[in-house]
């Protein structure tokens, strides 16, 4: 009796007994539940720019109808060339007085000199529109070519002044008007005293153009 007393006691599972014609059913397991998935949070979407739309392009007018041409009522926005009351007066008196200027020409022919006084006109008008004003164009562009910007506009204004003054001593260096028998009509050497004032608005220039440079360095 001693010797059971010592031993482990072990338990026996039962185990399920087996039937004939019956088969044990395996137990029901349980399905594993899926895991919550977190929704995905919507990313901020971005507001659309709105493209860029290009400005309309004006059409291109209608063209005129030739026979369209010169009516002021079909055209409200076209300028009114059609002379008033004022140019005709205008233009009358203006007549007038060149033909006031004209009968006091030919009568004072001994001191006007209508044949000389209509050369210097009229050769006027053509040395100015052929001759002068050519070498005023080329002048110009050689004076912007070849002078500095610092100097450029001290020898302009100088070469205005200077052409200024030649053209209105012409007649007087050359002598128009001079009478026999009178001494007191040109009494002055006009070649000395153009040369003089030329030399001053030289002068005056070159102390103009000194300034600029002492100024700008």
């Amino acid at each position: 009796m001693g010797d059971q007393s010592d031993r482990p006691v072990t338990r026996s599972v039962d185990k399920p007994l087996k039937v004939p014609g019956h088969e044990p059913q395996p137990e029901p397991q349980s399905e594993p539940q899926p895991e919550p998935q977190s929704e995905p949070r919507p990313e901020p979407q971005s507001e659309p720019q709105p493209e860029p739309q290009s400005e309309p392009r004006p059409e291109p007018a209608p063209e005129a109808d030739v026979a369209d041409v010169g009516r002021p009522e079909d055209h409200p926005q076209s300028i009114d060339h059609r002379v008033g009351p004022a140019f005709w007066v205008s233009a009358a008196a203006g007549w007038v007085v060149i033909a006031i200027g004209l009968r006091g020409v030919f009568m004072n022919s001994i001191d006007t000199r209508p044949a000389n006084l209509a050369k210097f006109v009229v050769g006027g008008a053509l040395l100015h529109d052929l001759l002068l004003a050519p070498l005023a164009l080329v002048a110009a562009v050689l004076v912007v070519r070849a002078v500095p910007g610092r100097a450029r506009a001290p020898v302009q204004a100088a070469l205005v002044v200077t052409a200024v003054l030649a053209l209105f001593s012409y007649p007087l260096v050359r002598a128009f008007g001079l009478a026999a028998n009178n001494p007191t009509s040109l009494p002055h050497n006009y070649a000395l005293n153009l040369t003089i004032v030329l030399g001053v608005v030289w002068a005056v220039a070159a102390a103009a153009l000194a300034f600029r440079l002492r100024k700008s360095a």
